[in-house]
């Protein structure tokens, strides 16, 4: 055995408010997503108390014991700040008014990105509209089709595509999408998508995706023994850690100039206290940890429960699916909480197909049944709410929610049986792992955590992870981004509160203390990464944005509308840098990616704020003329055939616009170029072209004229460089 000594840094300032040494066991359990305390150092405060830590772990003999150590450190860092998907920076997503005569593979493409270093297309847009229509039972064979005459710009070879299927979050959408292996051995984090629209007369291309990197080769994998359980265990410092599954692979590298394919191979493993963790390690016999992360809230028979937490009002909420056991046998309410017929009395627990509450012991508890003032009520003694009910009843809460939005088939994490114990003999802390949610008991100046419905909510919007995205247990295991997990947690509990203030009533000494907040200031910022908790919240307040706008623009129905995206968009993601592409796809309404859609620039706005997008100067993508009809302008730069001018055709659905006016700059001008009608294109008239010196970066406005002489809609247009 040998002992470490370590210096550990304390806020003088929090041990003195809670009056008592804090010790390395209370540090190690701190609160579920409090990155005001990280794990094993604390510098957040002057004045400050250092004081020498031993720390204590099996020796192995020679460079075993040097690797142990140092990889072990390396797990408490990376578990803490969570994973940068493939190093992955936010691609500008600013209207690209060049291109619209491009070809891809014999299809006239609207746009193109480029990864300019490797000459590789990242991402195409197409105008659905030009696109040929394709029968539902031969999207794949013409997407195989396709990849064939065009493997050489994706720079991908066709061998190395594996299909994958998954149905994008909006129903008249559907993906055909592939990832990469290496002779079977999978390049993780990689998808090479085709996003098909439905029309009338078939499915029309709308986009491709591709993170395949194909370009790079792969470094040559490395012999060396597999980590055994003992390994794993010095890495962890938990005993009797044990390998619950391993498998090679290719992770993207992408922090060095020159990006590299790093052989890896991945374990979950298990600790003796019940978590599970994912560890990626590349190199030899004894290779480099390069990530961990965890895995971690009438006839009706009504129950008390709190509205929010333990310290504000309480109502009665129905009992959906939970388990009467009567002198005619077994029973159950139904998904609204109403009983059978048949009911004549009898003793609750709460246990259901979704749900099974225990305590820490593991027993059920069961409930007796009062009629009070004609209404069915569960008696809970002089506790008033226990905790295992208002669990019971957020989780109901959060599940009739998400169901509003997708189904269970759509979602089967809804079908699922979660395993929930509350009154767990510690303190100041929750999870969830493999469908079992776990709160703790009241102490140390924290809450019974079942009893705080923010809590609830967060771990219970866990489970998402492992049921959602293209990775969906169905397809291979979930999400495995740490810090979007977190998120995703985050924006549960604000779209069933209805408020940024995340974990109200965490705190005993106070209770209107949160511990996170999704209207913050935190920016993405490529190439950064930190606590998962507080990353988490980039992503937490991008939706935050994202609902706030909603509502300013739709009122009161502007909330589900934004929890509708949020929720059908976690079908198609596997990392929050994703969320933005997708839900602007969600939004659209005419599965045509490059007419732009009502909420286009409101969305924009919500991620561009967060750092997840570039912000597209445009003040509104629509405008409402006295007939009530929407208008929607848009550009296209076509071929220029001189280097002062291009000419600049300007579009517009509005059945009753008779010309344009146009002027350079984001402001109307005293004397703008008029453009008259052109011709039609189904429901979009063309107006122009007029030459301009489309610069990069130069501003137009452009205001569609009705048939009075008045503007029926206005948009502020920027020349971006492809």
């Amino acid at each position: 055995m040998s002992c470490v000594c370590r210096f550990v840094v304390f806020d003088a300032k929090i041990i003195k408010e809670n009056s008592k040494f804090i010790d390395v066991e209370v540090l190690r359990r701190m609160p579920m997503a409090l990155s005001k305390f990280p794990y094993r150092a604390f510098c957040l405060l002057l004045p400050v108390i250092v004081l020498p830590v031993y720390s204590c772990r099996p020796s192995a003999p020679g460079r075993s014991k040097l690797w142990s150590v140092r990889t072990a450190d390396d797990f408490e860092r990376l578990v803490q700040h969570g994973r940068i998907v493939g190093g992955l920076t936010v691609a500008d997503e600013q209207m690209r008014l060049s291109g619209t005569n491009g070809v891809l593979g014999g299809l006239r493409v609207s746009s193109i990105e480029m990864d300019e270093a490797n000459e590789a297309i990242v991402r195409v847009i197409f105008d659905s509209r030009g696109t040929p229509a394709v029968r539902a039972e031969s999207l794949r064979s013409f997407t195989m089709e396709l990849i064939g005459r065009i493997q050489a710009d994706l720079r991908i070879d066709s061998s190395e595509l594996k299909p994958i299927s998954f149905v994008a979050g909006r129903g008249s959408q559907t993906v055909v999408a592939f990832t990469r292996e290496i002779s079977g051995i999978p390049v993780r984090d990689s998808l090479l998508a085709f996003v098909f629209g439905q029309m009338k007369d078939g499915y029309h291309l709308m986009e491709i995706e591709n993170r395949t990197w194909g370009h790079i080769e792969p470094d040559s994998r490395q012999s060396g023994a597999k980590l055994t359980d003992q390994k794993i265990a010095q890495v962890t410092r938990r005993k009797n850690t044990r390998i619950i599954a391993s498998r090679d692979g290719y992770r993207i590298e992408n922090k060095a100039s020159d990006p590299r394919l790093l052989p890896t191979t991945w374990y979950d493993v298990l600790t003796e206290d019940g978590q599970k963790f994912t560890l990626t390690f590349s190199g030899g016999e004894e290779p480099q940890l390069i990530e961990a992360y965890p895995h971690r809230y009438s006839s009706l028979l009504e129950a008390t429960a709190f509205s929010r937490n333990w310290n504000g009002p309480k109502d009665t909420y129905p009992l959906p699916d939970v388990t009467i056991e009567s002198s005619s046998g077994r029973l159950s309410t139904n998904n609204l909480g109403r009983l059978p017929p048949n009911f004549q009395g009898g003793r609750v627990n709460l246990r259901s197909f979704w749900a099974k509450l225990i305590s820490e012991s593991g027993s059920t508890t069961n409930f007796e049944i009062a009629n009070e003032n004609g209404r069915t009520l569960l008696k809970q003694g002089n506790q008033g709410v226990t905790s295992g009910v208002n669990a019971y009843v957020a989780i109901s809460r959060v599940r009739a929610f998400v169901s509003k939005f997708l189904t269970a088939q759509e979602l089967p994490y809804l079908k699922k049986s979660v395993k929930v114990t509350t009154d767990i003999a510690d303190k100041c802390n929750a999870y969830y792992q493999g469908l079992t949610l776990s709160f703790f008991a009241k102490g140390g100046k924290c809450a019974n955590m079942a009893l705080v419905n923010d809590v609830v909510y967060h771990e219970w919007g866990h489970g998402l992870d492992d049921y959602s995205g293209p990775g969906s247990e169905s397809y291979g295991g979930g999400m495995t981004d740490g810090a979007f997990s977190e998120g995703i947690g985050d924006i549960v509990a604000m779209m069933m509160t209805q408020d940024s203030n995340m974990g109200v009533g965490f705190y005993t000494d106070d209770a209107t203390k949160p511990i996170r907040n999704l209207e913050n200031k935190k920016v993405y910022i490529p190439g950064q990464s930190s606590e998962i908790h507080s990353q988490g919240t980039i992503i937490g307040g991008a939706f935050w944005e994202l609902r706030k706008r909603m509502i300013n623009k739709y009122g009161d129905a502007g909330h589900e509308k934004a929890a509708n995206l949020f929720f059908r968009h976690l079908k198609e993601a596997d990392s929050y840098l994703a969320s933005y592409k997708i839900v602007q796809r969600l939004a659209d309404d005419d599965n045509n990616t490059v007419t732009r859609h009502p909420d286009w620039c409101l969305i924009n706005h919500a991620f561009a704020v967060k750092g997840l997008t570039k912000e597209d100067p445009c003040d509104d993508d629509f405008a409402t003329g006295a007939s009530g009809n929407e208008t929607k302008i848009f550009g296209s730069l076509g071929e220029s055939a001189s280097a002062d001018a291009t000419p600049l055709t300007i579009s517009a659905t509005f059945d009753q616009a008779q010309s344009v006016k146009l002027c350079e700059g984001r402001d109307p001008c005293a004397n703008p170029m008029i453009l008259q009608p052109q011709g039609q294109a189904g429901v979009v008239k063309l107006f122009g072209p007029t030459n301009i010196k489309a610069v990069d970066g130069a501003y137009f406005n452009a205001d569609v004229i009705g048939a009075t002489g008045n503007s029926v809609g206005r948009r502020i247009m920027k020349v971006t460089k492809k």
